[in-house]
């Protein structure tokens, strides 16, 4: 493996709204949103470009394609995680945090938002949150102070988790081990304090209904609900009438009101028009604002 050089940081930093396929499949669709109007919290994102030379100029792509074709179940493929995760943990990716905490000083003070005390850098593979598979949980998010050094250790974790022997598993159990291996991009966005948070989903994931939308949530941090380490609270709202109707509620907890469950739904059905499909999302309120945490398109589904 040859000694690990600075990476050229030129065109891999970019504004979410300007976030477009090589910035993954979350930052992509939330570049899409963003550019729409949907109220999505303002960051940048580092293109999947940035990993894969990164990679590819420190002599780590040769054991990244061994890890791709290696049997993820075997003992192999636990040496080769290992071998990637000291091997990106040593990349030289400070003149990146650099960039990255340049461009989102800039972004986050057009947006009258300004640096929060920690950032929250989210995985954004290629392939991830598309039609085809979601790789929910797969990948990570890791939070951090607004610092080069927290953002360059930061990144790093999430490249890192990028060849992970459960990842591989995952590919091929959904079939798409014959496909390109993801590449990791990544998004980067103050770490907010929401009231609420949670999922919806617009076609209810195991009862066959029609026109109503499924939401889970609670007033805990979105990580939480997503690694399901809380039990939400759980209804269907009816898509026009914003009615809500209970699945299961947890005692002695706060509940969102009627004007933010419409907001909410405002928010749902602009991201499914959007896609133009049903949609699986993830959101987090503030007062009366929503805010698009992530949207994709619904993986699972009922036969109706």
């Amino acid at each position: 493996m040859t000694a690990p050089t600075p990476l050229t940081v030129e065109g891999f930093v970019a504004p979410i709204a300007d976030a477009r396929d090589d910035a993954g499949g979350k930052g992509a669709s939330l570049g899409l949103f963003a550019r729409l109007g949907l109220p999505t919290v303002p960051g940048v994102v580092v293109s999947s470009q940035a990993y894969s030379m990164a990679t590819a100029e420190s002599g780590l792509a040769e054991l990244v394609a061994r890890f791709w074709n290696t049997d993820p179940a075997s003992a192999q493929s636990v040496s080769l995680e290992a071998q990637l995760r000291d091997g990106v943990e040593r990349l030289p990716t400070d003149a990146l945090a650099e960039a990255i905490l340049a461009t989102l000083e800039r972004e986050l003070s057009s947006a009258t938002l300004g640096l929060t005390p920690n950032l929250i850098l989210r995985s954004s593979a290629t392939g991830e949150d598309s039609g085809a598979a979601s790789f929910a949980g797969q990948f990570l998010s890791a939070a951090c102070a607004p610092t080069v050094d927290g953002i360059s250790h930061s990144i790093r974790a999430v490249w890192a988790s990028c060849t992970a022997t459960h990842v591989a598993s995952y590919r091929r159990a959904i079939q798409r081990a014959d496909d390109v291996p993801p590449q990791m991009g990544v998004v980067v966005q103050p770490l907010l304090t929401f009231d609420f948070a949670g999922l919806a989903f617009t076609q209810h994931p195991t009862a066959q209904v029609r026109g109503w939308t499924l939401v889970e949530y609670l007033d805990e941090a979105p990580s939480r609900l997503v690694a399901g380490e809380v039990r939400p609270h759980i209804c269907r709202v009816s898509a026009d009438a914003c009615r809500v109707v209970w699945e299961q509620k947890q005692a002695g907890r706060p509940v969102l009101a009627e004007p933010v469950v419409r907001t909410l739904m405002e928010v749902t059905n602009q991201t499914k028009e959007t896609l133009g499909r049903e949609v699986d999302v993830e959101w987090g309120s503030v007062g009366r604002t929503v805010y698009l945490l992530q949207g994709r398109p619904a993986t699972r589904k009922p036969v109706l």
